[in-house]
């Protein structure tokens, strides 16, 4: 007789997750501007679920293409959500780039930074859906990487 009431079985990420954040220093020819990571998704955390990062605003350009670098780690299990590296190059594995164009919102110039917040999800499938807020409207991006290679 089924009752309905079988055993669920959770999967967590094997690694925590992070993006790459490029620091608002004026280009200058020939230097590389600094990078540093912002954890998005920290180790363990399970498919279906998602979190909200709003203590830190970021600027997102629309209507051009962006660069987004993933890295991850399998040692850093106590970053939480939120938490800055400063050196992810030396401190992180780089797992993968996505280059996207995300269209313009009306009232907002291409080119001009939208202030955003970030709102992480891990869907049933394994892929990192990477939402991006507009801090003022309903408006909102999605940036989506494969994590589950593990």
């Amino acid at each position: 007789r089924a009752t309905g009431q079988g055993i669920r079985i959770k999967a967590g990420t094997a690694r925590s997750y992070y993006i790459g954040l490029e620091s608002s220093a004026p280009a200058i020819p020939g230097f590389k501007p600094p990078m540093k990571a912002l954890c998005v998704v920290p180790q363990g955390m399970e498919e279906g679920s998602e979190l909200l990062i709003d203590e830190r605003e970021f600027g997102l350009i629309t209507g051009q293409p962006a660069d987004f670098r993933f890295f991850a780690s399998e040692v850093r299990s106590g970053d939480a959500p939120g938490v800055i590296i400063e050196s992810p190059e030396r401190e992180l594995e780089e797992t993968g780039r996505i280059e996207v164009t995300l269209p313009a919102i009306e009232g907002f110039p291409e080119g001009q930074a939208i202030p955003v917040i970030i709102n992480p999800l891990v869907t049933e499938l394994g892929n990192l859906e990477l939402w991006m807020k507009h801090t003022a409207s309903d408006r909102r991006w999605k940036v989506e990487y494969k994590v589950r290679m593990e």
